[in-house]
């Protein structure tokens, strides 16, 4: 069996990540795609916490039988791709894993650890609009271990979904499920700005404790990465992206 390896921060899953699965799927690429989510170790910003993560991926693919998804990197440390991949070779031993990214993902993939055991290990599958596109210098040596796979899809951006939640409007690149949840558990909501620009108004930015006191204790349980995010929107006055990291 040929067993996809789809990571990614899913912040949220939308339209384009299942096409993308069905497409690798109907095509015989692989026979089964796994989700798996980054864990807020990653360092990106504006995640959403683990598990809001995780319960909207399985939504998204809850009414397909050879998609699943993994928590495998929820843990108490930054888990990298590499031990990922290793992770599940071994649960796979008598198949064939594969790793799927992007192509802004190929073109800096020397920066990425052990970049080279991914390379010369597994077969990565390189999603792109076209095939065209040529393969770093660098990685010429592993071209037979890189496959391009095409989507004709148009592209969808986390980042423009957000925006979109944020304004309060409803986003198409959302499945019913993933919305559902989205709007049940209150996440990327624009009230969430406006308890910010509230603390703006309460706290002078010369004043950087009483910031970081009043953030800290706006910010508990789940407001928690909502606030993360918000802080990286082009809307929030500069002087407060300074405070983000609480």
């Amino acid at each position: 069996m040929k067993i996809g390896i789809f990571g990614g921060s899913f912040n949220p899953p939308h339209k384009m990540h299942l096409h993308i699965a069905k497409s690798l799927l109907s095509r015989n690429y692989v026979d089964k795609v796994i989700f798996v989510p980054v864990s807020n170790f990653y360092g990106k910003k504006g995640l959403v916490s683990n598990q809001h993560r995780y319960e909207m991926l399985k939504r998204l693919v809850k009414d397909y039988p050879n998609m699943e998804v993994s928590d495998y990197e929820f843990q108490n440390k930054l888990i990298y791709t590499y031990e990922t991949l290793r992770h599940f070779k071994e649960c796979y031993s008598k198949d064939k894993i594969y790793f799927i990214c992007g192509m802004d993902n190929l073109e800096e993939f020397h920066e990425w650890r052990h970049y080279e055991e991914i390379l010369s290990t597994y077969q990565v599958i390189v999603i792109t609009r076209n095939k065209e596109v040529e393969i770093p210098t660098y990685l010429k040596p592993y071209q037979k271990n890189i496959i391009l796979a095409e989507t004709h899809e148009r592209n969808i951006s986390s980042t423009s979904i957000r925006n979109t939640l944020l304004e309060g409007k409803v986003d198409e690149n959302l499945t019913d499920g993933v919305y559902e949840y989205i709007k049940n558990n209150k996440l990327y909501e624009k009230e969430n700005y406006t308890m910010l620009k509230r603390i703006k108004e309460e706290t002078t930015v010369k004043n950087v404790k009483g910031l970081n006191k009043i953030a800290k204790r706006a910010a508990i349980g789940s407001v928690n990465t909502a606030c993360s995010w918000i802080f990286d929107q082009p809307k929030v006055p500069e002087e407060l992206k300074k405070f983000r990291k609480f």
